[in-house]
């Protein structure tokens, strides 16, 4: 979602262009049809892509594991955490460790979230550092 916020084709209501009609735009020389979608929901759909090739599934999975890392390190080992941290964990947590109902807000469930992401995270590196020794 990050590179969709940057894109000038994002409206003030998060679609892409006009709303499910998309419009036609110029994205580096050549010409394109925005999507018309509303990117919150888009971006959080295994197997989307940007039309004008910004982000595809990869991408975004990327980026949200690169956002659960800026996460855990905001919160660091501090025993607080704002209502916002804690709804952005508990999305992340869904999308990229658990596909099960929300987790609740108590807080042995929110130390529960934080130590499976970071033993998914710690886990993840581990698997990528794996990749490309494998391939050097």
């Amino acid at each position: 979602m990050t590179i969709c916020r940057a894109c000038p084709h994002l409206n003030r209501q998060g679609f892409c262009g006009t709303p499910i009609v998309g419009m036609d735009v110029e994205h580096e020389g050549k010409q394109y049809r925005t999507c018309g979608c509303f990117m919150e929901f888009k971006t959080a759909l295994q197997g989307t892509a940007c039309p004008l090739g910004k982000w595809g599934t990869l991408n975004v999975e990327q980026e949200r594991y690169n956002r659960l890392g800026q996460l855990l390190a905001e919160i660091g080992g501090s025993e607080r955490i704002t209502r916002d941290q804690a709804t952005e964990l508990r999305t992340l947590h869904r999308f990229l460790i658990s596909n099960k109902p929300d987790p609740g807000e108590c807080p042995s469930c929110l130390i529960e979230m934080l130590e499976e992401a970071r033993q998914h995270l710690k886990s993840e590196k581990g698997k990528k550092a794996k990749v490309k020794k494998a391939q050097a």
